[in-house]
């Protein structure tokens, strides 16, 4: 079955580089396009049931694999995963995706960057949590100022997140947003300095 040929492909753990290098872009390419149903079906990925594009994100696919797995099948892009409520756009973000992916997938379905996943999390929460590019966080911002001031479910604030893993450029620009961000507690009673020091974020 063709289905079976793309899960094949994308049968792959992405707990480790070896693993993530295995990806056959190619192969990928010309299943899909020989056959685009498959694009449209769900499977069970290490016990997770997610659509291709989720998982080719996961795996750090190049633009060329995400954005033929985005035009066969659009509505993807609003799939929440089964694990944590998170669209593609949060993982793209958590991933590390690079900043044609991220546009993509915003250009795709603007909204993604109100969607919250079960932590109350923004997509500019997972990008300020793994430390992703500034060019990254201020797309994001840009799609959606007021997200600064968003908080998730343990009162934590983009910014407090970025003083956790953040390159003093993104800190500087979520501050020049919303300055009074820097007042702001975390359920721990913290504030984003408290979270600096805390982690000893190196500022470079």
């Amino acid at each position: 079955m063709a289905e079976r040929n793309l899960f094949k492909l994308l049968d792959i753990a992405n707990d480790s580089e070896e693993h993530i290098q295995r990806l056959d872009a190619n192969a990928i390419i010309k299943e899909v396009q020989e056959n685009p149903s498959s694009v449209a079906r769900k499977y069970c990925f290490d016990g997770s049931t997610r659509y291709p594009l989720l998982q080719a994100i996961l795996l750090r696919a190049p633009f060329e694999v995400i954005s033929l797995l985005l035009r066969s099948f659009p509505d993807a892009v609003k799939e929440k995963d089964n694990d944590y409520g998170r669209l593609a756009l949060h993982t793209a973000c958590e991933e590390g995706a690079s900043l044609d992916v991220i546009s993509l997938l915003l250009e795709s379905w603007p909204d993604a960057i109100k969607v919250k996943d079960t932590n109350d999390r923004t997509p500019l929460h997972a990008a300020c949590d793994n430390g992703v590019q500034f060019d990254t966080i201020s797309l994001l911002l840009r799609a959606w100022p007021a997200a600064v001031k968003e908080k998730d479910r343990y009162s934590q604030s983009p910014l407090y997140l970025a003083c956790n893993r953040g390159a003093l450029d993104v800190i500087s620009l979520l501050l020049r947003i919303w300055p009074d961000a820097i007042k702001e507690k975390a359920q721990n009673g913290e504030i984003p300095l408290h979270a600096a020091c805390k982690y000893s974020s190196s500022f470079n």
